[in-house]
């Protein structure tokens, strides 16, 4: 029920918190918080109860602790008083369940899902791609016409271009929506160009000069790609500082050897999670991780058809577990790990078009493959499922009860 239109709201106070000799009647306000909403407690006191006494506590001579006194519930009020100018329902109090299901790759069946094909503008030529969350879209670079289309999260029906159908952008290749807001594109003959919203479009608002490939955020928000500088690469980190991307730190691959003739180190994709970079090498047929802790850093694989092999490793997938999944762009297979390099299966599956991986990208359930085979050749992207063996994931319901001022008082 919504509480009386021309009642006036009256802030909250001290003697309205549990303790202090007022009765409670709880509120739940829902908060716009932009993409993070969440349920914030407020409380509405009166001065006496129904019969006209005093409540719980100290306002009543020896009266017992309130029940809810020591509670988070309690904590939170205490926080944060202010009134909301929001719709209110009453209701109980009791938390809703956030968790995030767990997905891990080595208990679950992946399999192909849905084909989408290339046809004349819609997925043309795709090669990297992004979650816009603010926009509810899916950005899928086109390397070769130097464009990136904007399509629908979940249909994949397409809805325009990025930033605009007419942009100067030259050689597009790894893409990354940010946390901060924040969309960071590389350009091959330029840099990482970061494009910010202005509250009408997308504009480029920064240029960091230098040759880079691959791209991830680290877990402070930090922006990390890897830089080629003569010889030698380096793992370079800028944080954003004062609306702007600067560089905070540097760590030479040393890891990197160049021990196949014919075969030199290209380090090309990196992937940032549980504070450790995953940086393939399908020049060289390798996977690097690299400890952004203790700055220690290993390598695994070889060229070849073995469990322990690759010929052209590009993407890379990690589960919420630290197990790891990389794309082959030559075979189309993929390869899962352990958190610890070890090869635990390959999976091969069926495409009408040849196979040819870029990139990855998950989405909850499920996550997406782009292949682009060439401008002569079919290309598209292929939607992998991503389903639950017996424990992996288990079922719930979307709000779930997890505790209530009634368990307390009972």
């Amino acid at each position: 029920p919504q509480p009386p239109q021309n009642q006036p709201k009256q802030p909250s106070n001290q003697n309205s918190l549990p303790g202090n000799g007022s009765p409670v009647h709880s509120n739940i306000v829902l908060l716009d918080c932009g993409d993070d909403t969440r349920d914030k407690t407020v409380l509405e006191d009166s001065n006496e109860d129904a019969d006209g006494e005093e409540g719980w506590g100290e306002g009543k001579e020896g009266g017992e602790p309130h029940p809810l006194d020591n509670s988070r519930w309690e904590d939170i009020v205490s926080d944060d008083r202010r009134m909301v100018d929001a719709t209110a329902l009453e209701c109980t109090l009791w938390d809703l369940d956030k968790t995030v299901p767990t997905y891990c790759l080595t208990s679950t069946r992946i399999k192909v899902d849905k084909e989408f094909k290339s046809r004349e503008d819609l997925y043309s030529n795709p090669t990297f791609m992004t979650h816009l969350a603010r926009n509810k879209s899916i950005l899928i670079v086109d390397s070769l016409r130097n464009r990136i289309g904007v399509y629908d999260e979940v249909s994949l029906e397409q809805k325009g271009w990025f930033p605009s159908s007419r942009s100067d952008i030259q050689v597009p290749l790894n893409i990354l929506a940010l946390s901060c807001g924040k969309v960071a594109l590389i350009e091959k003959p330029k840099g990482i160009s970061i494009y910010a919203y202005d509250g009408n479009k997308y504009a480029r608002e920064d240029l960091i000069k230098g040759k880079f490939r691959g791209l991830a955020e680290g877990p402070d928000g930090s922006l990390i790609s890897i830089e080629e500088f003569g010889p030698k690469y380096y793992v370079r980190i800028h944080d954003l500082k004062k609306k702007k991307f600067r560089l905070e730190e540097s760590m030479e691959l040393s890891v990197i050897q160049n021990k196949v003739t014919g075969m030199p180190p290209l380090p090309r994709y990196v992937v940032c999670k549980h504070n450790k970079l995953y940086i393939s090498d399908p020049g060289s047929a390798r996977l690097y991780i690299v400890d952004m802790l203790s700055r220690s850093q290993e390598a695994f694989g070889s060229y070849g058809s073995g469990d322990m092999c690759f010929q052209k490793p590009l993407p890379v997938l990690v589960d919420d577990v630290g197990n790891i999944c990389v794309g082959d762009q030559e075979t189309g297979r993929l390869h899962i790990f352990d958190p610890k390099g070890v090869h635990i299966k390959k999976i091969s599956y069926k495409a009408s078009f040849k196979k040819s991986l870029f990139d990855f990208l998950w989405m909850g359930d499920c996550f997406y493959g782009s292949y682009y085979n060439g401008p002569k050749e079919e290309s598209g992207i292929i939607r992998f499922s991503v389903l639950p063996r017996d424990t992996c994931v288990a079922s719930r319901p979307d709000e779930f009860r997890v505790g209530s001022p009634l368990d307390i008082l009972m």
